[in-house]
């Protein structure tokens, strides 16, 4: 990688973490989940994955609960944990489904694309948004972020930042209390 575009990542990633929290509740209509991580959720939106398709909030709708795991190529932990991303992404119920977000991958879709196939992550990676996804992006300060959300895209819960060892039994304790909350 050359100096130039080790700078330009650099210079992505501070620009990502240093936008701040969003604050308050923010979801969409009266049947709503409270919504208390203080993200925005993703009810509107329209984005690109890596196979060049396009993912909206109706991507939603057949599961009770998505795992939006939000990433970037330029962070070491993020690259660590997607090995065990991929592991528990292949052994979720049928109502539960993991995406991940790369936040930077728009601008490097190769260099996500392999990190995606050296970890054996095979499910669906976005790399850019607009409508909410874009506001959610501006809000978030670290990666990995990972957000719950249900089938409309409201946020269903607290966002785990950071990674963890104990992933598995982290985002299983997160969907549980998801679908708990939603009645499910």
């Amino acid at each position: 990688m050359t100096a130039g575009l080790r700078l330009l990542l650099v210079a992505t990633v501070a620009l990502v973490m240093t936008a701040g929290c969003g604050k308050g509740e923010k979801t969409a209509g009266a049947n709503a989940p409270e919504n208390i991580s203080g993200f925005t959720s993703w009810n509107s939106f329209t984005a690109k994955t890596a196979d060049g398709n396009e993912f909206t909030e109706s991507n939603f709708s057949d599961h009770d609960v998505t795992v939006i795991n939000v990433w970037s190529i330029t962070c070491g932990p993020c690259i660590r944990e997607m090995p065990a991303i991929a592991e528990f992404q292949k052994n979720l119920d049928d109502n539960v489904q993991l995406i991940t977000y790369c936040i930077d991958g728009n601008h490097y879709p190769d260099e996500a694309k392999r990190i995606l196939s050296d970890s054996g992550f095979e499910g669906i990676t976005l790399l850019s948004g607009d409508g909410d996804m874009e506001t959610f992006t501006e809000e978030i300060q670290y990666v990995p972020t990972t957000i719950f959300v249900d089938n409309k895209g409201n946020i269903v819960g607290e966002a785990i930042i950071g990674a963890y060892q104990d992933l598995e039994r982290r985002y299983q304790k997160s969907i549980d209390d998801a679908l708990k909350t939603l009645g499910k």
